[in-house]
Formats: C-alpha cells, sequence, structure tokens
C-alpha cells in the first residue's frame, strides 16, 4: 500500500498530512518549520511506511528545500503543477480536512497517477542551466528596452545608420562612440578602419559610405544631452551588460547542447523551432 507525505508549502514552512493510498489519514493537517531539525524528526515518523510518496506543489523556488531533503533520502518525490490542482474536482464528499490544500494535493495525486511524468535524473542535472538560460534571456530583454530608450534620448539616428542595433558591429561603436560629437569630427578613414577591425573584414573601403553618412546625421543632429552626461553614460553601461548578457546566454546555450546531444531527446528537442 502506498503511503502520501502531502505538502502545502510556503516560505520557510509547511503545511503536511500523511495519509495511505484509501485516504485514511495517519497524521493531521500539521505546521513544520523549514529546518533540519524539524524535517529530521518527520522523517523518523514516517520512515518505516512501505511505498512512502512525497507529494509537494511546484511554488516557485519554495519547495526546492523540502524536495531535495527527501531526495537525499532516496524517497520517490514528485512536484506536481499547480494548474493541475486548481482543475483538479474530488468526487470524494467534503470534510473539514478538505479544505486544507495539503489533503487536496494528496487527494489530486491520488486521482491522476495513472498519467503521471516523473521527473529522471536527466531533468534535475540540466533543470538550473535551463533555469539560468531563461533567466538571462528575460533580463537581456529588459536591457534591451532599456537600450532602445537610450538611443532615443542620446542619438535616435544611430538607428539609421545600423539596420541591427543589437548585433556586435553596432553594440561596440555605440559604446566607444555614444554620442554623436565623438564621432562628428573623427577622420573618415580612421572611422572607416575602426569599422573594419570591428567586424572582422579585411576592406576599410566597405564602410566608406556608412561612415559618411554617419558624420552628416552628426552634424546635422538635434542632439539635446551633452557627451559627458548621465544619459551617455547609462547608455555606455547598459551595452556592457548587453554583452555580458549575450556572452553568458550562448556559454549556457553550448553547455546544454554539449551535455545533451548524445541524449535520446536531443533531436526532438532541437527540432521544435
Amino acid at each position: 500500500m502506498k503511503h502520501i507525505l502531502s505538502f502545502d508549502i510556503a516560505k520557510g514552512k509547511s503545511v503536511y498530512c500523511f495519509i495511505d493510498e484509501l485516504k485514511n489519514v495517519i497524521i493531521d493537517a500539521t505546521l513544520i518549520e523549514h529546518n533540519k531539525s524539524e524535517f529530521d524528526k518527520l522523517y523518523s515518523l514516517i520512515k518505516d511506511y512501505s511505498n512512502l510518496i512525497i507529494i509537494m506543489e511546484s511554488t516557485s523556488i519554495y519547495h526546492l528545500p523540502v524536495e531535495n531533503y527527501f531526495r537525499s533520502k532516496a524517497i520517490d518525490t514528485i512536484v506536481m503543477n499547480p494548474k493541475l490542482i486548481k482543475q483538479f474536482k474530488d468526487t470524494l464528499n467534503k470534510s473539514k480536512t478538505d479544505k486544507l490544500d495539503c489533503f487536496k494535493i494528496a487527494r489530486c495525486y491520488l486521482g491522476t497517477i495513472d498519467n503521471f511524468h516523473y521527473k529522471n535524473d536527466e531533468y534535475f542535472m540540466y533543470n538550473p542551466l535551463a533555469r539560468q538560460y531563461w533567466s538571462l534571456v528575460e533580463g537581456q530583454t529588459r536591457l534591451k528596452n532599456r537600450y532602445k530608450q537610450l538611443i532615443e534620448i542620446v542619438f535616435p539616428e544611430f538607428n539609421l545608420i545600423f539596420n541591427d542595433l543589437y548585433d556586435d558591429l553596432a553594440l561596440n561603436f555605440i559604446h566607444d562612440f555614444p554620442h554623436p560629437s565623438l564621432f562628428a569630427n573623427r577622420r573618415i578613414d580612421y572611422l572607416m578602419n575602426y569599422l573594419k577591425d570591428k567586424n572582422g573584414t579585411t576592406k576599410a573601403y566597405r564602410f566608406k559610405n556608412k561612415v559618411l553618412k554617419m558624420k552628416e546625421l552628426a552634424s546635422n543632429s538635434l542632439c539635446f544631452v551633452t557627451f559627458d552626461s548621465l544619459q551617455v553614460q547609462n547608455l555606455v553601461q547598459t551595452i556592457e551588460m548587453i554583452q555580458y548578457h549575450k556572452s553568458e546566454i550562448n556559454k549556457i546555450k553550448n553547455q546544454l547542447i554539449d551535455e545533451i546531444k548524445d541524449k535520446k531527446l536531443f533531436k526532438i528537442i532541437n527540432s521544435i523551432p
């Protein structure tokens, strides 16, 4: 017979209950603080029961200490999707304990057990990398929006000079010449060679039209901030953060590819556009 320890998790504390698969209550709803001594006491109460399963709802990062504690004890531990629990409709008669989420989570598990997908070791190995990747991607989106704002304040004509403000050539140039006064009076050949070197090509003449255009736009700009203004400093700083995020995103992406390219699911995942 299965024995289910179910947690309703909050920040730093949880309410748990312990039932069997026939929904007989062994331990009623009980508050527990998230510290080792309390969890060790709980473990001593349940460890001798057969077919132990730990159930909890995914709650951002707050369920992770509880999940990791029981996984370290080699006990089957399942983290459920909150939407699944919310949508679950119990056919049992209501009672007082039915109002407590720890019982609802346990009942939801028992009602959907046949359709459960268990996380394997690969999930726990690569999930932190994937979470970090998407966190950096979200951060990069915010930085790009801020970058676009600052371009409009400092020198909106950068949009007419570069087709893509986020490619390496544009980021490098705007970082080194964030204000029109910094390149308006520069020699044409100097700017052409700068762009050639940053673009990794051997032919500077390819950039002559771009340089002539940027000098013309700079001389005719209504730019209202000075080259030493806080807005210009913010623009440079934002570009540095974008470049750092870009590097870290690519590093994590390559690490994930290198580590899962020989796994069974890689071809399926890699085929998703």
